[in-house]
């Protein structure tokens, strides 16, 4: 048995001890703790501990927050922190079986397409390596789940819109709903791949599966959105409006720019310049993305039929892969394309069966034809390098990455859960500080605090304004990055705030300063905060630096 699924086996053996390596490097230098290599990860851990043992879905116990961008994912921890408590480790291992489910999907789904065993264990290691699966489990978060939904979503679909009308059964609608109702409360990307999926089906004719699929799609969509509004929050997670919007660069600037003015200029512009920048960013998915649709011309002009298998699903990735590159955002340590790169390899991976021996017939025509395939296979060798170049890069980074997060945010937690439970605490990096202690939180970036965010939308995010509210929740003290504090409009807080600390970590490469300060918001908290930080200085890691009014620089 082993024997005869040995592809599968390897690629299953390669994700475990890449996988299993990484988290030993990263424990020798966390101390042994386990420790995830983004903030973002812990937000969603907060919110489904206090969903498991509160019955809040927020980032505190104290109140409902529009904080999730992937509501799906924080259900699923939270079920699971139900069943058998709350333990680091639960997301772990969760990401390690989604992201083994997504091997075997894959083997299974293309087994009978893939029929060579070399060919497939190329494709499942390049899934394991270039997307890179061991680096997406390192930061505890949804994107793995995506992928899997993703890839069983685009093989059924793809499915249903090539056989035969006949084939609408009921097993057919409940399969696709489902994934799509999973898909849209995973990550909103995934509505790209579903409206090409729904315009196929309709050019075929599968009204009832297009329907269904509409249907399954939206739904969520509406009952997050009552559920969110009746909250006070607004239609979508505060994380995918801040940093679509307010970063730049992402959805909603896009959308803008060719639908409310498309007839400037500037929006014009502006719009090839997203997609040119972001693929100048990510050449891994220029050669995904050109190689499909290389692979689509020469398929069809071989078989001039549309309306096969190979064909949907290089025009579907082709479709969905464009969007990302003009709504979506690139690397933000490697994983808001690792859906498009590992759909990318999963594709490829139908579209180049028999690919090679046709090749080989043809050059063997004549002398003429050997000599051109030649340069053909030459160039073929050498487009995987920008996908090897993102995996050499990529996964050797994971246990820094860890290192980063324990040095700081991990410890921002255990210095709150110390001396501030039950306070009130204004932050700009919210998540293992929510997680680790019990506090009452004043997001300064407007993840988890709604009236942050109407400011920021109604273009009154000013010093007053932020002073006024901390003053009106009674915060005690402000951790923030000052680097952020300067490039976000209220600076000039940091003349109003009693500064009494800072930390500093080294050889940074996630945290968004490798240098954090801590601010008595209340003057009768500065004496209390200066103590409290002296006394928990002496216990942070090794290499982190740290300075205490009046020896701050």
């Amino acid at each position: 048995m082993v024997s005869r699924h040995w592809p599968l086996w390897v690629a299953l053996g390669a994700l475990w001890l890449t996988t299993a390596v990484l988290q030993y490097l990263a424990s020798t230098k966390t101390g042994g703790h386990l420790i995830y290599t983004l903030d973002d990860g812990y937000i969603h851990m907060a919110m489904a501990k206090n969903l498991a043992l509160h019955g809040v879905y927020g980032v505190t116990k104290y109140a409902f927050t529009s904080s999730s961008s992937s509501p799906l994912w924080t259900l699923l921890v939270a079920f699971f922190y139900v069943v058998f408590g709350v333990h680091d480790s639960i997301p772990l291992l969760l990401e390690i079986i989604v992201s083994s489910l997504i091997i075997m999907a894959a083997y299974t789904l293309l087994k009978d397409v893939v029929k060579k065993r070399i060919p497939m264990i190329l494709m499942l290691l390049g899934i394991v390596f270039f997307t890179p699966l061991p680096l997406l489990i390192s930061t505890g978060m949804e994107h793995p789940l995506h992928i899997l939904l993703l890839i069983l979503f685009l093989w059924f679909s793809a499915r249903a819109v090539v056989e035969d009308s006949t084939s609408e059964k009921v097993s057919t609608l409940v399969v696709l709903s489902s994934l799509c109702a999973a898909l849209v409360l995973t990550r909103l990307e995934s509505f790209a791949l579903i409206l090409v999926m729904v315009v196929l089906l309709v050019l075929r004719r599968r009204w009832k599966i297009a329907l269904s699929v509409t249907v399954a799609s939206i739904l969520p969509l509406l009952v997050y959105q009552a559920i969110s509004v009746s909250h006070g929050w607004r239609w979508l997670p505060n994380s995918i409006l801040i940093r679509g919007d307010v970063e730049g660069g992402g959805m909603f600037n896009s959308i803008e720019s060719i639908v409310v003015v498309p007839w400037q200029s500037q929006g014009v512009w502006h719009f090839f310049t997203v997609f040119w920048n972001n693929l100048v960013s990510a050449p891994y998915l220029a050669v995904l993305v050109g190689s499909s649709v290389l692979l689509l011309i020469l398929s069809w002009k071989r078989s001039k039929e549309i309306w096969k298998l190979e064909h949907v699903v290089l025009i579907a990735y082709i479709v969905a892969a464009l969007a990302h590159l003009e709504f979506g955002k690139i690397g933000f340590f490697y994983r808001y394309d690792a859906y498009v790169v590992a759909l990318g390899v999963f594709v490829l991976g139908i579209a180049t069966v028999g690919l090679f021996g046709r090749l080989k017939q043809w050059m063997a025509e004549n002398r003429g034809r050997a000599v051109a395939g030649s340069l053909i296979l030459l160039l073929a060798i050498q487009l995987p390098i920008p996908l090897l170049v993102r995996s050499f890069v990529s996964i050797p980074r994971m246990p820094r990455a860890s290192r980063n997060i324990y040095d700081q945010q991990y410890q921002m937690g255990l210095f709150l859960k110390q001396y501030y439970t039950g306070k009130t605490i204004a932050a700009n990096d919210i998540g293992a500080i929510c997680y680790l202690a019990d506090i009452r939180l004043v997001d300064l970036v407007g993840l988890a605090s709604a009236d942050i965010y109407q400011l920021t939308e109604a273009h009154e995010f000013t010093t007053d304004n932020v002073l006024r509210l901390c003053n009106e929740r009674n915060v005690s003290i402000a951790i923030a990055y000052e680097l952020w504090l300067d490039g976000s409009g209220i600076r000039d807080v940091q003349r109003q705030w009693h500064k009494v600390g800072m930390w500093k970590i080294s050889d940074n490469i996630v945290c968004g300063s490798n240098i954090v300060t801590f601010f008595a918001v209340q003057p009768s908290e500065e004496q209390p905060l200066m103590e409290n930080l002296r006394a928990f200085s002496r216990t942070l890691p090794h290499g982190v630096g740290y300075w205490v009014k009046a020896h701050l620089p």
